[in-house]
């Protein structure tokens, strides 16, 4: 008995689910990651018509796939109002994390400092090092690095940071120190 229960809803969902791939490709296609949205959008309108099929079982055929359709699209709505909110939220901590860092004089002066060391180190590095570096802070430089064995040009790297460390007074990570050297 529990299969002949079951076979329906199973025919329902498959004679639906066409509404919940049409809202799903329409919500997601102007999306910078379409594929993961459309996969995200589309468990979540079969959730919804999977709760709006027991919710709308006794409605007409016209009635339901209207009523169907409005709980599908409200609930991928709700869930790319949601996205945005966090998206919004994240980049306005950004904003205010960056203006702080600005506007702040210590900052400056310690940004100051730090680049002025790192010069300091730059100048003590020899040509091969020097390229080294080029190389893996600008990945579009085809040059002398790219002849370089891989292993080689890591070894070399490692060592390069480990110089310039020394010269700033107050020990960086790596991570720490390529954003200095981004900035």
């Amino acid at each position: 008995m529990a299969v002949s229960k079951s076979k329906p809803e199973i025919e329902e969902i498959e004679k639906y689910r066409y509404i919940v791939s049409r809202f799903a490709r329409k919500y997601s296609i102007r999306s910078s990651h379409r594929e993961e949205l459309l996969e995200e959008l589309h468990s979540i309108g079969l959730l919804a018509l999977l709760e709006a099929l027991e919710r709308y079982k006794d409605l007409s055929e016209l009635h339901r796939a209207r009523a169907l359709s409005l709980r599908i699209r409200g609930e991928m709505l709700d869930h790319l109002s949601l996205l945005q909110k966090h998206r919004n939220r994240r980049e306005s901590m950004t904003l205010e994390i960056q203006g702080s860092r600005s506007e702040n004089p210590e900052y400056r002066q310690i940004l100051s400092d730090v680049r002025a060391k790192l010069e300091v180190g730059f100048h003590e590095l020899n040509e091969r090092e020097y390229l080294i570096l080029k190389h893996f802070l600008s990945t579009d430089v085809e040059d002398e690095a790219t002849k370089i064995s891989p292993s080689t040009r890591t070894k070399i790297k490692q060592r390069v940071f480990k110089r310039l460390r020394k010269h700033l007074s107050v020990h960086y990570n790596r991570s720490e120190l390529l954003a200095l050297l981004a900035e």
